[in-house]
């Protein structure tokens, strides 16, 4: 979990890049990882011990 922000910084970049580009079935893939990148680690069945 270390890469993670660098992860959705590039993956952020990536969708702004989809969308311009009128990409949109991508676009919408890469908006969809960034959001469960972004969920807390409960949410994505990870337990914090």
């Amino acid at each position: 979990m270390g890469h993670t922000q660098a992860v959705i910084a590039d993956l952020s970049q990536s969708a702004q890049q989809f969308r311009y580009l009128g990409l949109g079935t991508h676009y919408q893939q890469a908006l969809k990882l960034l959001r469960q990148l972004q969920e807390p680690p409960s949410v994505l069945g990870y337990v914090d011990r």
